[in-house]
């Protein structure tokens, strides 16, 4: 039981980021989110090279077409989800 504990406690920031991402008001929120959680999964390795994939991501996703992409794959998440 207290393993199961330690591993929601470790993992609980990724439910704020699922939060921040369903409560985002606009493309902009949704892309800082998602780039702010792919950022926080790839620190949760040992691997350097996938914090600095991460960060470009991220820094990918904070541009007007970054986050057009990204809206646009929620977009499509939530109606893949609905069918």
């Amino acid at each position: 039981m207290l393993d199961n504990v330690r591993l929601l406690v470790e993992w609980a920031p990724l439910l704020g980021y699922a939060r921040r991402l369903s409560s985002a008001t606009d493309e902009a929120q949704r892309a800082d989110a998602i780039g702010d959680a792919i950022e926080w999964l790839a620190s949760k390795t040992d691997n350097r090279l996938d914090d600095e994939l991460a960060r470009r991501i991220a820094a990918v996703l904070r541009t007007a077409e970054g986050a057009a992409l990204a809206g646009w794959i929620v977009d499509k998440a939530t109606e893949l989800e609905k069918t």
